[in-house]
């Protein structure tokens, strides 16, 4: 979970004329706020199953802005080891725009990686011509496990106009 500066509870309390960066106080204090009301979600409403264990470790980015690693462990019944469960808790899609008008903005607002490839050659991911953060991710039906343990979260191909860009530079790290 990382600060988002643009927080409406950031914006709204800092002086017209001042930017985020020179309230570090108060960015802290809500971040601190929306982490211990995930955490509440995780360890006592069971927003992912029952967990046995939870920690997490708070850091500060080279701006200053707080973000945590959070390591939850589910009791074996609630983890997730299917790709249903996978698909009902994180989602690696653009939402509809005309269902979830809300969520769409959130998400197409901050968890798109890009445009870059050919689209942007010049994008600071970009290595040797390819993106170092291996997008766009193939369009998956259905995700799967590999023989890693690595996630690879469905994303259907519907176009839509390319579905707003491309869902294929989702992030569903992010998401979840």
């Amino acid at each position: 979970m990382t600060t988002n500066p643009k927080w409406r509870e950031i914006t709204e309390n800092i002086p017209r004329g001042d930017q985020t960066s020179d309230h570090p106080m108060l960015m802290s204090r809500i971040f601190q706020c929306k982490l211990d009301q995930f955490i509440t979600d995780i360890t006592e409403n069971n927003a992912y199953g029952v967990p046995i264990a939870n920690l997490y470790v708070i850091e500060f980015q080279k701006r200053g802005l707080p973000h945590a690693h959070i390591l939850t462990i589910l009791r074996n019944e609630d983890k997730l080891v299917d790709p249903e469960r996978i698909d009902m808790l994180i989602s690696a899609e653009i939402p509809d725009r005309n269902v979830e008008s809300d969520l769409y903005d959130i998400v197409t607002r901050n968890m798109v990686h890009g445009p870059c490839g050919v689209l942007n050659p010049n994008c600071p991911c970009m290595v040797d011509g390819k993106c170092s953060k291996g997008y766009p991710k193939p369009f998956v039906a259905e995700s799967t496990i590999d023989e890693n343990d690595i996630n690879h979260q469905r994303q259907v191909d519907y176009n839509e106009v390319e579905v707003y860009l491309n869902a294929r530079y989702m992030s569903p790290p992010e998401a979840s």
